[in-house]
């Protein structure tokens, strides 16, 4: 039966009626924790009468064990008697007599005044009473073959008469005896086998006897030779092959056989015909040797093994056949330069191609770039991801027209060397009109009839005048690009909206080039994408408003100045920064992640769009429901004509 208990702050789970040994409270009812209280002997049960024998309790379910004292208890035939009263000390020490037994020990915590908390008993055990008659030993047993090697374990096994006996070891070293095993219950004596010639004696005597010994039997002398030697080693190598490239790692591991103790090595290695020790004598059978650049050439390693202890250089030895560390040669076989020249672009990509002989797979690869006389590197061997590129992408600035030129150098990927090859272009001159930097809308929120403004940013070469042009493009698909203003020198750039053209979705472009260039462009920028709707006059005459719930979250339709306006970026509700503003990422309605917002395509709870009551029907363009898609009339709730969910997303939720 397994039974839950809860006692002293802590649950005890009590295995009843297992392993032997009565399982009952005792007065004072404390309750018994069979599985958390242990009681064990230093002796094998049964016990021969006469010996002693100590017996330690522990308590498992305590955490402080020095709030807790000990009791034990013994059945002598069947009679309880308390044989150690409550203390400190968990141990019990009792001389046998001969009988049927148990023990028990109980514990609680000091001052608890109870019985016990917990006991845990023995079980039934015999204590046998010595034989009446003397013992006789007849024989001194072992499975070793003498003369034998020294290092070796002989473990020898005393057969005599009787019962109740106790068991003593002699030994002879070269003529000198000891005693090398008092007297035991144990009638085998196991020993390190020692050069030298020796003779092993046993004694018994009965348990309680005072006499030196009653029978004694002993082995004459045998001889123990010196420890067996190493008779071979092997090597073994990490390598499938050789030559092996520099800067590389080689493990060599050895393996002695024969000896009778453990063995210890020691490495040899010639290189350039002269031998020395690369790794003196100990127990690590493993050499890992780290190539470097004085280490290329032949070389022989040899590895030595002996017993521990012997004086002799060695007593086995294997020596490997030479085997060669080489340098490889690289050879970078192209380096190109692609475009030739840069007035516009994605820039110039720069690629070479190296081989090695022996190969040592892809090698690494370093980028320089010399700029108005000053060298400088600008990719390293090894990229922030771990790895090398062997092309370099550069995208030239105005400050970099003028002559240029790019190295590359190349070197074998673990080679501590600056490089082993290197390759340069030459000095080419760049021409770079014009960089483009940004474009900067006023709003990305339009109306058809009122304009939005675009603001390029460039920088030309020095003493040129730049000019820019706008383009757009419709979202619809198929629509072509469409130049909104030709080239001029303004870098402000006014667009007004006008026709359903302009509607939806637009893609913006500038092209920027210097006065006077026969180029299309010399550089480009493009903008964020804007949104452009029907003026408020197609929309309504209404002013329609943007609402969640009682929170007015600005005015859909108002001027882009109006204070009120979604489109005013320095208003409450068209700043990114505005809590109240759909355009703010980190706000309830502007997040992508929000029930409330419009740029949560799963939005359960959107804002939406009304307009002033009484609600007034409105009538939309055909063209802008087509162009819109989410102008869908909802009249279900008055002043609330349609959900703003999906609303502007493609433009209000970058």
């Amino acid at each position: 039966m397994l039974v839950g208990l809860k006692r002293l702050g802590v649950t005890i789970i009590a295995l009843c009626c297992l392993l032997g040994g009565s399982a009952t409270a005792g007065a004072g009812g404390g309750q018994w924790a069979y599985g958390n209280m242990s009681l064990s002997p230093d002796a094998t049960l049964p016990a021969p009468a006469g010996v002693t024998i100590t017996w330690t309790a522990t308590w498992l379910d305590f955490a402080d064990d020095t709030n807790v004292e000990f009791e034990f208890w013994r059945s002598d035939n069947g009679v309880w008697q308390r044989v150690q009263s409550y203390g400190a000390a968990n141990t019990y020490a009792w001389t046998t007599v001969a009988g049927t037994h148990e023990l028990q020990a109980r514990v609680r915590r000091i001052g608890s005044g109870v019985a016990y908390d917990a006991y845990r008993n023995t079980g039934s055990f015999v204590i046998t009473a010595p034989s009446s008659a003397p013992p006789v030993l007849t024989a001194l047993r072992t499975t070793t073959v003498f003369p034998a090697p020294s290092g070796i374990s002989v473990t020898w096994t005393a057969v005599a008469s009787g019962s109740g006996l106790q068991y003593e070891f002699w030994r002879a070293d070269n003529g000198v005896w000891q005693m090398v095993q008092p007297f035991s219950p144990l009638a085998s004596y196991t020993w390190v086998a020692t050069e030298g010639m020796h003779a092993l004696q046993a004694r018994v005597r009965r348990i309680g006897a005072t006499v030196a010994y009653e029978s004694y039997f002993g082995t004459g002398y045998f001889e123990v030779l010196g420890p067996r030697p190493v008779a071979s080693v092997g090597l073994a190598v990490n390598r499938t092959s050789f030559p092996m490239l520099v800067y590389r790692s080689v493990k060599f591991v050895a393996a002695a056989m024969g000896g009778t103790v453990a063995p210890e090595y020691e490495f040899w290695r010639n290189s350039g015909g002269v031998w020395r020790v690369v790794q003196p004598y100990s127990t690590n059978p493993v050499y890992e040797w780290s190539t470097g650049a004085g280490d290329v050439g032949t070389h022989v390693l040899q590895v030595r093994a002996r017993n521990i202890g012997a004086t002799v250089a060695y007593q086995a030895f294997l020596t490997s056949v030479p085997f060669d560390v080489v340098a490889p040669v690289i050879t970078i076989t192209s380096l190109t330069m692609t475009p030739t020249s840069v007035s516009k672009g994605p820039g110039i990509e720069f690629t070479a191609t190296a081989t090695s002989t022996p190969d040592v797979g892809p090698p690494c690869y370093q980028f320089w770039r010399w700029s108005g006389g000053v060298w400088a590197m600008v990719q390293n061997y090894i990229n922030p991801a771990g790895f090398s590129q062997n092309n370099y992408r550069w995208f030239p600035t105005v400050a970099d027209t003028g002559p240029n030129a790019v190295q590359v150098r190349v070197k074998d990927c673990y080679s501590p060397n600056a490089y082993d090859a290197y390759r340069s272009t030459g000095v080419f001159t760049l021409d770079v009109p014009a960089e483009a930097k940004d474009l900067i809308v006023d709003s990305r929120l339009g109306m058809i009839g009122q304009p939005m403004t675009w603001t390029a940013t460039a920088v030309g070469a020095p003493g040129s005048t730049l000019e820019y042009r706008l383009w757009s493009k419709s979202n619809r698909f198929g629509a072509p690009w469409r130049m909104v203003r030709d080239y001029a020198t303004n870098p402000q750039i006014v667009w007004t909206p006008t026709t359903d053209l302009d509607l939806g979705t637009q893609d913006l472009l500038v092209w920027i080039r210097r006065v006077g260039s026969p180029a299309a462009y010399d550089a480009y920028v493009t903008g964020s994408s804007v949104m452009v709707i029907a003026s408020e006059a197609v929309i309504s005459e209404q002013k329609v408003t943007l609402w969640h719930g009682e929170t007015f979250l600005g005015c859909f339709n108002c001027p882009s100045d109006d204070p009120q306006s979604v489109r005013n970026p320095s208003g409450l509700y068209g700043s990114k920064d505005s809590s109240t503003s759909i355009w703010n990422p980190n706000s309830v309605y502007g997040s992508p992640n929000s029930i409330y917002s419009v740029c949560d395509a799963s939005a359960t709870i959107p804002p939406v769009l009304k307009g002033r009551e009484p609600f007034q029907s409105v009538s939309f363009p055909e063209s802008l429901v087509r162009e819109l898609g989410w102008l869908t009339l909802n009249q279900t709730r008055s002043g609330a004509f349609f959900p703003a969910i999906g609303w502007l997303r493609d433009t209000v939720c970058q």
